[in-house]
């Protein structure tokens, strides 16, 4: 009987080639003013991402942040899953995605234990036509908090966050509105309120044509904007790949971003941004801004 075993493994090989691996290292550095509690965190991480074609892909991350003057420090492991599908009659692409969060902190800096153990999950429906003038999101989570050692309830935080966006100048810009709808059972971890609403504005300008020689490495090939305005407390950012797990209210901000082609399989992201905040101990009120850079180096093979 002829074996078959070549076929087999000519197919694995096929099979791998139509995966594409990209590899991204990132570090982001913060500083807080007029907070009497931080004076800024440093946050390290990595992600590695898989694609199978257009159809199915796959992302692990992890990081660790600490807070400056500190001990303070957490460990976060993410995972994410998404499948695009094209059904017929339907003019375009539906994505489904899947995200997992485990969150900890190291050494037990975390006294009160209520910004350790914390779990999360998200998932995300995305409608995007073929034509890409049109996408609609609807994306839900459900995270846990752990139980405070100082008898404060326990803390379960669902969030709804359904967006648009509309592609402008032949795609080249687009333009996205969301809204960030979180619900939780009012206690003192909550500063006593049932839940926070929130509008984010985006804008995202792609840059197709950037010359040519050694001009090209500097200048960007995607710029964009972000605005924030509203309330929110406990929420899981899809976007970033994290969970906000401190007990400050963010009150509004906006932020920045640009991408750089390295090298045709290597981009460079660089982004910042600015947001309020308003903190709650012991009675006591404080307001605070947190600025913000991110680096990061994505490199695909």
């Amino acid at each position: 009987m002829k074996s078959t075993y070549p076929n087999h493994r000519w197919r694995i090989t096929l099979a791998l080639a139509e995966w594409a691996l990209a590899l991204t290292p990132y570090a982001v550095g913060g500083t807080d003013s007029a907070s009497s509690q931080k004076e800024g965190f440093r946050t390290n991480g990595v992600f590695l991402d898989a694609q199978y074609l257009e159809r199915v892909g796959v992302t692990l991350g992890v990081a660790r942040t600490g807070l400056v003057g500190q001990a303070w420090e957490q460990n976060e492991l993410f995972g994410s899953a998404r499948m695009h599908l094209t059904p017929d009659g339907l003019a375009g692409r539906l994505t489904l995605r899947g995200d997992i969060y485990a969150i900890d902190n190291s050494n037990h800096t975390d006294v009160t234990h209520e910004n350790n153990a914390v779990r999360a999950v998200a998932a995300s429906l995305t409608y995007r036509s073929f034509e890409q003038p049109l996408a609609l999101t609807l994306g839900y989570a459900d995270s846990r908090y752990g139980d405070s050692v100082l008898g404060n309830p326990a803390l379960r935080v669902r969030q709804l966050h359904p967006a648009i966006e509309w592609g402008l100048n032949d795609g080249a810009d687009r333009l996205s509105v969301g809204a960030l709808l979180i619900r939780f059972p009012a206690s003192v971890r909550t500063q006593n309120l049932s839940g926070t609403e929130a509008l984010q504005v985006r804008w995202t300008h792609d840059i197709q044509d950037v010359g040519s020689g050694f001009g090209k490495a500097w200048r960007p090939t995607q710029l964009h904007l972000s605005g924030r305005a509203g309330q929110g407390l406990y929420g899981v950012d899809s976007e970033a790949a994290t969970v906000y797990t401190q007990s400050d209210m963010q009150r509004g901000g906006w932020g920045w971003g640009a991408q750089w082609s390295l090298l045709p399989t290597t981009d460079l992201h660089v982004s910042g941004g600015r947001h309020a905040y308003e903190a709650v101990s012991q009675g006591t009120t404080n307001h605070y801004s947190v600025s913000h850079i991110y680096v990061g180096v994505r490199s695909v093979w």
